[in-house]
């Protein structure tokens, strides 16, 4: 019954959701806003969570997560009119490293749209989490596990914190209409330069019981392999820049 419920609310949500699209102008190259991005909408969920409000407190989609039900999960980060950074207490993504589940976890990072920064109702990131899990940890081989999933969240961390300051400053910009492709891939290359400089300069912690380890951070988790293909930075630049401003104070600029 649950999950019939949750399927339900995922079939209202995906047709509910304002379509928008954004198009980058052959001619003058500048990246248009129609009247909608195919992204998000919190306020496409209102009714929907309305009526479900007695039987849970976060959207179906962090449901989905938390019960570890993958298929759902997949269905909604299929709809690319969807938001998975929507929450009210956690993320999704807060839900799959709270449950350990390391496989829905890399469908999260896979994801342009995910921002990791967010922080739950105890003001932790999904890295913090992760990074609690692994020092309560006893068994020495999960330790490890943990750690190497802890070097991916930091690195991810980093690129969304770097892109959202990016996008933050181009925000103003973007609204007017004045933002060109070649404005986007010189933003993208200032992004992977200040990343590049982060990881040069940042040592990575390995504690157990009180001994420290320092190294310096993998070049692998300098910048994300997964960032460099598919057009990965371009959606995620398009993603941040498309929200409206009551998404962008509330899941950027945290």
């Amino acid at each position: 019954m649950f999950n019939l419920l949750l399927a339900i609310s995922f079939i209202i949500t995906t047709f509910s959701v304002k379509s928008m699209e954004i198009t980058v102008d052959k001619k003058d190259k500048k990246f248009k806003k129609s009247a909608s991005f195919p992204f998000s909408n919190k306020t496409s969920t209102k009714n929907l969570n309305a009526t479900i409000t007695t039987l849970q407190s976060e959207h179906p989609f962090v449901i989905a997560a938390e019960s570890n039900n993958e298929v759902l999960v997949k269905n909604y980060l299929n709809n690319p009119y969807f938001n998975p950074n929507i929450h009210r207490y956690k993320t999704a993504f807060h839900a799959c490293i709270e449950n350990k589940n390391y496989h829905l976890l890399s469908l999260f990072l896979a994801d342009p749209r995910i921002n990791s920064c967010i922080k739950n109702k105890a003001l932790q990131t999904g890295h913090d989490i992760l990074k609690q899990h692994r020092l309560t940890e006893s068994k020495s081989t999960l330790k490890e596990e943990m750690y190497e999933w802890q070097i991916k969240l930091f690195a991810r961390l980093t690129l969304d914190r770097t892109t959202n300051t990016m996008c933050t400053g181009l925000k103003t910009s973007y609204q007017q209409g004045n933002i060109t492709d070649t404005i986007i891939m010189d933003a993208i290359e200032m992004i992977k330069k200040k990343i590049d400089t982060i990881a040069q300069n940042q040592i990575v912690s390995k504690t157990e019981d009180e001994y420290v380890e320092d190294r310096q951070l993998p070049k692998t988790a300098c910048f994300p392999k997964y960032a460099t293909k598919n057009g990965f930075m371009i959606k995620k630049m398009q993603f941040i820049l498309s929200l409206n401003d009551h998404e962008f104070m509330y899941d950027i600029t945290l």
